[in-house]
């Protein structure tokens, strides 16, 4: 995990909410992936497992930096364990770490 990356999480688990609610249901933090070649932090939310349903559904936020703007991008997007479908529910770009604290609306 390079620095960015770092800073990126550090400024996201600070700013943002610890557990979003989507189509009744709520989804709480879980791992973060990083990718130090495109400065990109990739913050899961899981659901608990449905009846029926093979896997978890989850929220998966996606934070690129780009240090030529020193701004965001950010894509939130929902996947359903039950039926495999997946929704973008947001895709934000060039916007501040403020934008963090927007991810429960967002999803909601």
């Amino acid at each position: 995990m390079n620095n960015t990356n770092a800073t990126t999480a550090r400024q996201f688990r600070a700013i943002a909410p610890t557990a979003v609610k989507h189509a009744g249901r709520t989804y709480k933090a879980g791992a973060a992936l990083y990718c130090d070649n495109t400065n990109t932090v990739r913050f899961d939310f899981i659901a608990r497992k449905q009846r029926g349903a093979i896997v978890a559904s989850k929220v998966t936020v996606a934070v690129s930096y780009n240090a030529g703007s020193d701004l965001y991008a950010i894509e939130i997007v929902h996947f359903d364990g039950a039926t495999f479908d997946t929704a973008i529910l947001a895709d934000w770009s060039m916007v501040g770490p403020e934008a963090f604290a927007l991810v429960a609306g967002a999803v909601a």
